[in-house]
């Protein structure tokens, strides 16, 4: 029994059913052939019977599925009428399609399920069960995806629609959705857009994904025009909005902020998914984070171990519900600043990876919008997707924000320019986030000087990066060239005072020359390439590059 095939089990099911006339206990003698179904698709031994004949149906006959099981199993027209609550479910959980054959409607096996029972593929899977949030949001893109490649026809695509949306009512967002009495189109596409967002794609195109959701085209210039003029209950209750074109084919759909964050109140937290965030954000779990040996001065050193031992996750916890019994604020926030390539940036993520800790890097250039006002909501919705990533995570994560300069620079006078206005905008949002913050924060900066006075009480923690010793410059050569000895190490410790971002540029210099040249460089090659980083003056004396 268990070396047969899917399609054996289905050719014996399909044999046995031959003038069952759906009369006694025809399902018993082939019980153990439906439970094969049963366990793969989640089905009742009925549903598994008439799935399994249906698949019959689109292999051997062209007969309507009616005439078929009248002749198949030589039963009473009447009595397939008992099957159509079962024909409707195999339908909504997309077992079934609607198909026309000699202008008769008729329901056969999926394309799907039928290529999965040929090729005896019991890893494939149909959304079954609607256990939470985002598994209904996906069962609604695969009701999509049925419709666009034509797995089903648009006329059975409200109904199918409707059976989703009635059976999601146990979670709270469907039945807020459910309250603002959205149209079955405006569901689908509500959905299709969200599931759009989470996989990455900004935009949805509007005029597209009517075409696929309605058949008749005054009815898709009906729902078109409703939407570009917000009439649609999504426009009006600010779900959802447009993001680029006109009235247009180039019209496309995006979520609002507010709907985002409704969707994060509800299990469905878009940040975590989202691809195209990457470009702005990295989101770097510790295991990614590449082990690197650095060199601090001895200050340094013992300001760094003092935090990796603060951020170890019991410590951490034992420390934030101290703060908290006492009124005080429980985030960790730390501010590194000083010389560039001192390794700012390194050491917040070496922290993380010590810690255990993901970190989320965020670049704050491109926060920066050209359209007045986006650039406020930019860096309030990066703490808000903070808040829901933390509630997600296990080990509370680090917000990066790296090379901050502009950020926590003084502010100006906002009458000066428009621009200015909006730079304060962004610093006076971020110092009401800092106030309450609850997690670990970390920002990079080179300029301490020009830092706004207000933010200096948000630190908790304020780390000084200084050029190398001559004996950590010493060590740091060591371990980028190792070819190196300890008196060349030393001799370009001290002609050389490079930050250790700079002896790293020597080094992938060198990488590069070993791969041209294919051989190792001599001490007279490395002061070479030492003596193309600097710049110099008229008098060819050096001159310290970053300081």
């Amino acid at each position: 029994m268990q070396d047969l095939t899917l399609l054996q089990h289905a050719e014996i099911i399909y044999n046995h059913s031959k003038g069952c006339k759906l009369e006694g206990d025809y399902l018993t003698p082939i019980a153990s052939h439906l439970k094969v179904f049963e366990d793969w698709l989640q089905l009742t031994p009925e549903e598994a019977f008439i799935a399994v004949n249906l698949f019959s149906l689109s292999l051997t006959s062209q007969l309507n599925w009616v005439e078929f099981f009248c002749i198949h199993l030589e039963c009473d027209f009447f009595k397939l009428y008992y099957f159509h609550p079962v024909i409707k479910k195999l339908k909504t959980r997309l077992t079934l399609k609607n198909n026309v054959r000699r202008r008769l409607e008729t329901v056969e096996i999926t394309d799907k399920v039928s290529e999965a029972i040929i090729q005896n593929n019991t890893s494939f899977q149909i959304q079954t069960t609607l256990e939470d949030e985002l598994a209904i949001l996906e069962a609604y893109n695969q009701i999509y995806e049925n419709l666009e490649s034509k797995e089903i026809e648009q006329k059975t695509h409200k109904e199918i629609a409707e059976f989703y949306m009635q059976e999601a009512q146990q979670f709270q967002l469907f039945k807020w959705l459910k309250n603002l009495k959205l149209s079955w189109r405006e569901s689908v596409l509500l959905f299709k857009v969200t599931w759009d967002y989470i996989l990455g794609n900004n935009e949805t195109n509007l005029k597209r994904t009517i075409n696929d959701i309605l058949e008749q085209e005054r009815n898709r210039i009906d729902f078109f025009k409703s939407i570009l003029e917000y009439r649609s209950i999504l426009m009006k209750n600010n779900i959802l909005k447009i993001a680029s074109g006109s009235f247009s084919e180039d019209v496309h759909l995006t979520l609002t902020d507010e709907y985002i964050q409704i969707l994060n109140e509800n299990n469905i937290d878009v940040s975590v998914y989202r691809t195209q965030d990457k470009k702005s954000r990295d989101f770097i779990t510790s295991d990614e984070i590449h082990q690197k040996t650095l060199f601090h001065n001895p200050n340094e050193a013992k300001q760094v171990n003092m935090l990796a031992s603060i951020l170890e996750n019991d410590k951490l916890l034992q420390i934030q519900g101290n703060l908290k019994e006492k009124g005080m604020p429980s985030g960790i926030n730390i501010l590194l600043y000083g010389l560039p390539g001192t390794g700012k940036t390194e050491t917040a993520l070496q922290l993380a990876r010590m810690t255990g800790r993901a970190i989320w890097k965020y670049d704050l250039s491109e926060a920066k919008s050209m359209w007045f006002g986006q650039s406020e909501k930019q860096v309030k919705k990066i703490f808000t997707d903070y808040k829901f990533l933390c509630k997600k995570e296990k080990v509370t994560p680090i917000l990066l924000f790296n090379e901050a300069d502009a950020l926590i620079s003084k502010r100006g006078d906002i009458s000066s320019s428009s621009t200015k206005q909006v730079e304060n905008s962004i610093q006076n949002i971020l110092l009401d986030e800092l106030e309450n913050f609850e997690g670990i924060f970390i920002a990079t900066t080179n300029m301490l000087d020009n830092m706004d006075a207000a933010f200096e009480r948000r630190f908790l923690y304020k780390l000084r990066f200084e050029n190398p010793s001559i004996e950590n410059l010493k060590h740091i050569w060591m371990d980028k060239l190792e070819m190196l000895s300890e008196n060349e190490a030393n001799l370009l410790a001290n002609d050389f005072p490079f930050s250790g971002g700079q002896i790293e540029n020597i080094a992938r210099k060198i990488l590069l020359y070993q791969i041209v040249e294919n051989k190792e460089p001599n001490i007279e090659t490395i002061i070479e390439f030492c003596e193309q980083e600097c710049w110099y003056t008229a008098d060819k004396s050096r001159r310290k590059m970053g300081f």
